[in-house]
This record gives C-alpha cells, sequence and structure tokens, in this order.
C-alpha cells in the first residue's frame, strides 16, 4: 500500500507491532444469530447499519451465508458475495487520514441474510466472520503523507476521539 503513494515500503507497518501490548488491534469472531422465532422482521431491517471502521485496515473471512454490504462512491450498496478462501479488506478511518484521503474508509453494513424473508417470523441461519481490526501502536504519532490535510496525532488518542463522538466519554 504505501509503495502504491510512492512512500517508503514500512511507512505503515512499522507502527504496527501487533505482538505487544501497545496496540489496539484486535480479531473477533462475530455471530449474527438467528432471529427468534416470535421475532417479526420489519421493511429494510439492518443486521449492522452503515459504518467505517476506525484503525488502519479490516480483513473479513465470512461463512457462506451472506449479509455484507459495501458502499460504492455512487452512493449504491453492493453485495459481498462470500467466497471459499477469500478475504475482504477494507479501508478504515485512521488509514484514510493517514493517506490524506488518498485511500477512502469503505463504508459497510450488514443486512439480513439472504434467507431471511421479508414477511416469514424469526430466522432461518446464523451469520458468522471472524474479522482482524488493524491499529497501529497506541503511542504511534499519524502524519498524513503530505502533512497538509490533517494534523498529526496519536493513534490511541484518534481512536478515543471516534469513541468518545460515538457512545460518550468514560
Amino acid at each position: 500500500m504505501a509503495l502504491s503513494l510512492q512512500q517508503e515500503r514500512t511507512l505503515f507497518t512499522k507502527l504496527h507491532n501487533t505482538l505487544t501490548k501497545k496496540t489496539r488491534t484486535q480479531v473477533r469472531i462475530l455471530n449474527y444469530p438467528k432471529m427468534p422465532e416470535d421475532f417479526t422482521k420489519t421493511e429494510n431491517q439492518m443486521r449492522l447499519g452503515e459504518h467505517t471502521d476506525w484503525g488502519t485496515v479490516t480483513f473479513i473471512a465470512q461463512d457462506n451465508m451472506g449479509g455484507l454490504q459495501v458502499k460504492s462512491r455512487s452512493g449504491d450498496w453492493i453485495d459481498v458475495t462470500p467466497k471459499d478462501g477469500c478475504i475482504i479488506v477494507l479501508i478504515a478511518e485512521l488509514m484514510q487520514r493517514w493517506t490524506s484521503d488518498k485511500f477512502q474508509a469503505n463504508p459497510h453494513r450488514v443486512v439480513k441474510l439472504p434467507c431471511e424473508s421479508e414477511s416469514i417470523k424469526g430466522g432461518e441461519k446464523s451469520r458468522f466472520s471472524m474479522i482482524y481490526f488493524g491499529n497501529p501502536d497506541w503511542d504511534a504519532v499519524i502524519n498524513s503523507i503530505d502533512d497538509s490535510k490533517y494534523e498529526p496525532i496519536k493513534a490511541n488518542d484518534h481512536l478515543d476521539e471516534l469513541w468518545n463522538e460515538s457512545f460518550g466519554k468514560y
């Protein structure tokens, strides 16, 4: 990624020391469970609403159920069809800032599973995904590659700002 921006090869990786305690990198297994039989769905109901991730990159391995959509630049939603052995790569907000908007954070969402009809009660299947949320070391100072778009910020401060905007100060 760095080379595509005419930057030093290790620009991003040298600040991602994931085997230390100085990172907020996470791996999660997410389950979107089968809906209870007495649950009535509403039209256009989401499993997870539109959002962008906060760190640098996100890697998603999903099961074959589907439901993940990404937003195109024109604003259309595109189904991310599951394919065996493939991983989805999403750019997150801190990478967008780091690259002075050269790489854009991908809005995405999880919609009803294809097997979940609008008219049925309850769900038929669960959806699983394994997600790696990449974050630089928390004390890494992130400078935009052209030094003009954004002020430098510590990675942890960036994440704290977004947390506080979303959930309030802790």
